[in-house]
């Protein structure tokens, strides 16, 4: 066989497997793409409001994600003792708010009782995260 033929065959099929490969590749991230919705989730306007603690009256705007804790690269930066460097979670999904705590030393407190599982909270709910007492909202603090 002339080498010129071989190296235009080994070429060809090179081709072939890098387009299948991408072709599959595009396959299972459509698939993914559609498991999870191609729209997406409006995040509506919340925020948290320290009403006990280091800096009472403090606003925290929320985003769809947001962790609560002593770090101050946390989303709610919270320094106080008694708070984990990154205490609990609250996060917004299917329409709803939910507060779920991340392996805290001293527990999670949702109105008084302990979320010891993600938990929906709705405006006006009180959450404790060790000495320190949040109010959550939904709106804008301004519309208050």
């Amino acid at each position: 066989m002339n080498p010129a033929i071989l190296v235009l065959v080994l070429r060809v099929l090179l081709a072939l497997l890098l387009y299948t490969f991408l072709a599959i590749l595009m396959i299972f991230l459509w698939r993914d793409l559609r498991s999870r919705g191609l729209t997406s989730e409006t995040v509506p306007d919340a925020h948290l409001l320290v009403e006990e603690g280091p800096e009472p009256g403090k606003v925290f705007l929320m985003a769809g994600s947001n962790v609560l804790g002593r770090s101050a690269e946390n989303d709610v930066s919270l320094p106080h003792d008694t708070v984990s460097t990154q205490h609990a979670i609250i996060t917004f999904r299917n329409g709803d708010w939910w507060l779920e705590d991340l392996g805290s030393k001293n527990g999670t407190l949702l109105n008084d009782a302990r979320a010891d599982k993600p938990l929906k909270i709705s405006s006006g709910d009180k959450i404790s995260l060790g000495g320190i007492r949040l109010v959550f909202k939904t709106g804008h603090p301004s519309v208050d």
